[in-house]
């Protein structure tokens, strides 16, 4: 069974300063993270997002069968966290997932709003999905009256065998509320929830850096560690250390553009039209803050303790 089942556990033994990274440690040689943002477009406006309100124009350019075998030729095992906008409004969505889990894994970033949660549920065999980042947004759905169908739709996965975790992000006008909210959440059934924290400005105050040391206790205290951890508020800086995404971990467009990681674009060519290139060495993280720390917490390590990774071998 592949390692990539680990990554929880590899990320609670992270040390600053370590030698060598914790994927190259922990996972598997042959097994690769892909974090595909499938789609441009959502139907949610949460206040503390990007309101995606216009699909990428080349999202259906590529057949869900060219997609797998684009996976597949790499001869890698590939954990393809999937997010968008959402993507359970990508017309191919089943399909695609169907294909791309008969050799790989996958994990998707939803807010289970959509029908199509459920097909998901009856066709995906739930041990090849690491995780469903369940996303909650009580103001939107309090708002248009579709909280009962969040839980509908949380508890049919759960009961089908999913790790699924509901994700409250901690929007700075939610503080006061937040933790009889999560409470309320697991009184419904939902075994692992998990409180998030707001990245962004909100009334000329920067966060998470803004929040108090009391307001960051309490959301590390309802952090579910399936999706969340306080090492992502701790250790957000790996300016200057070697890091290896772009060899073992990338950033897919819509499009199929690939590049670096989420902090780094640089452009790696198409990953669908077979024109680009992974890097065999790593390279000197130049970015101030990792703006997915699990990315700088995994792939990591002191440039001058192990140089084997920057010549490749």
């Amino acid at each position: 069974m592949s390692k990539l089942y680990n990554i929880q556990e590899a990320l609670g033994k992270f040390k600053p300063g370590q030698s060598e990274s914790l994927a190259d440690k922990y996972f598997d040689k042959d097994d690769y993270m892909m974090t595909w943002q499938i789609n441009s477009i959502c139907n949610f406006n949460c206040p503390y997002c990007g309101h995606y309100i216009k699909d990428d124009p080349n999202v259906y350019k590529y057949s869900p069968a060219h997609i797998e075998d684009c996976f597949n030729k790499t001869e890698k095992t590939w954990h393809i966290i999937i997010t968008g906008g959402e993507p359970f409004l990508h017309k191919h969505i089943i399909e695609i997932c169907e294909r791309l889990t008969k050799k790989h894994f996958i994990s998707i970033n939803t807010n289970l709003s959509l029908p199509l949660v459920k097909e998901f549920a009856d066709k995906i065999d739930p041990k090849k999905v690491l995780t469903v980042n369940a996303s909650i947004h009580y103001s939107v759905r309090k708002e248009r009256n579709i909280v009962d169908e969040y839980f509908e739709h949380f508890l049919y996965l759960q009961k089908k065998g999913f790790t699924i975790v509901g994700s409250y992000v901690v929007y700075p006008n939610t503080i006061p509320e937040f933790i009889e909210d999560i409470e309320f959440f697991k009184s419904k059934g939902m075994r692992l929830v998990s409180s998030k924290v707001f990245e962004g400005e909100y009334n000329g105050k920067i966060y998470p850096d803004a929040y108090t040391d009391e307001q960051l206790k309490l959301i590390e205290k309802y952090m579910s560690s399936a999706i969340e951890m306080p090492q992502y508020l701790k250790y957000r800086n790996f300016k200057g250390q070697m890091c290896s995404t772009g060899r073992r971990m990338l950033s897919l467009k819509p499009n199929g553009d690939l590049e670096r990681c989420l902090s780094d674009f640089t452009p790696l060519g198409n990953f669908f039209a077979g024109t680009y290139k992974i890097p065999k060495r790593d390279k000197v993280c130049k970015t101030e803050i990792c703006t997915c720390p699990y990315q700088g917490l995994l792939f990591t390590y002191n440039k001058k303790k192990n140089w084997s990774r920057w010549f490749g071998k």
